[in-house]
């Protein structure tokens, strides 16, 4: 939230050998996804590739897609998948993303913000101006209740004009 990748790098590893010493896969899972988009963030797709793989249960997965803990995994395998050209796998995503949505409030403002970011990203590289548009809007309305997002409110703003400008019916 601060900017600070490395330092974010290292406290999410050790956020991630505590969670599994103790048993707590919701945090393994929130953890490695945050580590994909760090991996996303330096432009190292197959570090997010891996990070993904390692926050996917074992067992049981469809389980977990009912769990608000599972929408920032999807939403970040959207974005790795559509940068990779993918759509089929980004739109199979992104629609475990929008069956959890009714969850991503301002009740957890940054990781509802942030995993509303990844979807908006990766509607933004499929050239789905409208669905970036609607995602962006709701990321707006809990970050105005919100506002100390850290660095998810520049990102937002950063979105809302890339979401503007547009050439044909892609964003450039």
């Amino acid at each position: 939230l601060t900017g600070d990748l490395a330092e974010g790098e290292r406290q999410l590893t050790r956020m991630i050998e505590i969670a599994t010493a103790t048993g707590n896969h919701f945090a393994v899972i929130t953890a490695r996804a945050q580590l994909a988009i760090l991996a996303l963030e330096r432009g190292d797709d197959d570090g997010a590739r891996i990070q993904l793989a390692l926050a996917q249960p074992t067992e049981n997965i469809e389980d977990y897609h009912g769990y608000i803990h599972f929408a920032l995994i999807a939403a970040t395998e959207a974005r790795v998948e559509s940068r990779a050209g993918n759509a089929k796998e980004a739109i199979a995503a992104l629609a475990v993303c929008q069956r959890l949505r009714p969850l991503l409030t301002r009740a957890i403002p940054w990781y509802a913000v942030q995993t509303l970011l990844e979807m908006a990203e990766a509607y933004c590289d499929l050239g789905e101006v409208n669905a970036a548009r609607a995602v962006l809007l709701d990321a707006v309305e809990i970050a105005r209740y919100r506002p100390d997002l850290g660095t998810h409110g520049e990102r937002v703003s950063q979105l809302q004009a890339k979401s503007r400008s547009r050439d044909g019916d892609h964003l450039v």
